[in-house]
Formats: C-alpha cells, sequence, structure tokens
C-alpha cells in the first residue's frame, strides 16, 4: 500500500500544469549486475524543452520480475516524446536496493522504441537502450 501511495504521489506531483506533451508507450526492465531487480520505481523525466516547462514526468513501478511500465498521463499511456533523465531506486528509501543508481540516465524517449532496458553498472552509473 505504501509504495502505491508513493507511486501515485510521485506521478502527481511530477509534472504540475494544463499542457499536455506527446507521450509514447514506454515499457521495460531494470537489471543490476545482469539480474532483475524485484522492486522500485522508475521515473523519465523531461529536459531540455523549449519553454518554462519541457514535459511532464512519468513513472513505473518496479515490478518483481524486473519490469516496468510508464504512466504519464494515464496508466500505461509511456513518457514524453524527447529528450530525458531516467531515475531508478526502492520504493522506500530508506530500504537498501541491490544496485544504487547514483547519478541519472540521460536517454531520448522515441515515438515507438519499444523495450527499453535500463542497466545499472557496479560503479553505481547506468545505461539505457531501446530495441525489440
Amino acid at each position: 500500500m505504501t509504495r502505491h501511495v508513493f507511486l501515485l504521489t510521485t506521478i502527481a506531483f511530477a509534472g504540475c500544469g494544463e499542457a499536455e506533451f506527446a507521450v509514447t508507450p514506454v515499457k521495460g526492465s531494470v537489471l543490476c549486475k545482469g539480474r532483475p531487480v524485484t522492486e522500485g520505481l522508475v521515473q523519465f523525466s523531461p529536459v531540455g524543452g523549449a519553454g518554462p516547462m519541457s514535459g511532464k514526468s512519468g513513472a513505473g513501478e518496479i515490478d518483481r520480475d524486473g519490469t516496468f511500465v510508464v504512466t504519464t498521463y494515464a496508466a500505461g499511456d509511456g513518457a514524453v516524446i524527447g529528450k530525458c533523465r531516467i531515475t531508478a531506486g526502492p520504493n522506500d528509501p530508506k530500504l537498501p536496493w541491490p544496485c544504487k543508481l547514483k547519478v541519472p540516465i540521460d536517454f531520448e524517449v522515441r515515438p515507438g522504441m519499444g523495450r527499453v532496458v535500463i542497466e545499472v553498472l557496479p560503479d553505481g552509473t547506468g545505461k539505457a537502450s531501446a530495441g525489440g
């Protein structure tokens, strides 16, 4: 229950505003040392827009199998198209996480890109790749 409240709160406050931005479905998985991360939250935060607001952040809860589906406006609708920063962490920041992503991952959300694989590397950096 607590993690669902955190997820909903994150989505509600992640990008307040009236404007709607174009989104594309985004789903994928989070890996740590080649194995699925079994809980947590992934957030896609747009950056670099022309106006004061570059888009609304989208988030997805990481399931037990390491997969996630991003929601921005409506359940499972995806992430805002364009450049973003991806963050990932535990549902409860007080709990340990198998791999800590120390810095956001720069990424570009493209229409119809398919799945995204987020890999947390041993040094705390990460990489994201799209395909499939």
